[in-house]
């Protein structure tokens, strides 16, 4: 038998006009105002814990496991059907927050957006995460807030503006490609780190580039290293790699 449905203050709205719609009036309606498009738009919240289909989602989790729902069929027969999870704790030290999962009849078809924080040592790493699908590819897109304290040295290693790219493109031909950029900061000394798949112009090669933030010198690095902030050795261009490699 198909599992009933947990849903409660549900509403629909036949709307003239795009624009806010107030449910002031309306005992226990969804959170006003609310965003409808001309049309017939959907409001309701669904219980994962008491939803005999969807309680694996409540039992990975702990915290709130209500899905806030949005919908709407416009004027024009575009079509969406939108779920909002606010905060789910995977574990002690891994949460998924701003979780809003999107289904549509035009593109991009399918998108994903939501936070994550996972705790690291004595740090939290925040990341936001998208991902879309347009009919004709797949694209991730994640990039970390803040920085990421490593302890190396005395100094220790930091990284931040760290970011991903991918695409896998699905049709008119099958391809994959990415990007992934950031910052390493080691005492003083800050590079700039920039890898690509494919390297511009090229079919199936790969991009690095690193590029000089504040001044570097071979021994300023081991020195930032190991501690010792004199600075004594050659010195090396703002481009300090740059390759292409298959």
């Amino acid at each position: 038998d198909f599992p009933n449905l947990d849903i409660t203050n549900a509403a629909f709205v036949f709307s003239p006009y795009e624009g806010e719609f107030d449910f002031s009036d309306v005992a226990e309606a969804p959170q006003s105002p609310v965003q409808v498009v001309k049309g017939l738009n959907f409001f309701a919240k669904m219980s994962l814990e008491k939803n005999a289909a969807t309680s694996i989602v409540s039992d990975i989790t702990s915290g709130p496991t209500d899905l806030v729902l949005h919908g709407y069929i416009s004027s024009d027969k575009k079509m969406l059907l939108e779920a909002e999870l606010q905060n789910v704790e995977i574990t002690k030290d891994f949460a998924v927050t701003d979780v809003k999962l999107k289904v549509e009849n035009f593109a991009p078809y399918l998108s994903l957006d939501c936070k994550m924080a996972l705790k690291m040592d004595a740090d939290t790493l925040n990341f936001d995460v998208s991902g879309i699908w347009d009919g004709q590819s797949i694209t991730f897109d994640g990039k970390m807030e803040g920085t990421w304290v490593i302890s190396v040295g005395k100094h220790g290693l930091s990284v931040s503006d760290l970011s991903l790219h991918l695409v896998d493109k699905i049709k008119p031909t099958k391809s994959v490609s990415g990007e992934v950029k950031g910052t390493i900061t080691i005492g003083s000394i800050s590079i700039q780190l920039d890898l690509q798949y494919p390297a511009p112009g090229t079919d199936g090669c790969y991009r690095f580039e690193a590029k000089e933030v504040s001044g570097l010198s071979a021994s300023a690095l081991s020195n930032a290293m190991m501690g010792d902030d004199t600075e004594s050795g050659f010195g090396l261009d703002s481009d300090v790699s740059h390759d292409v490699f298959h």
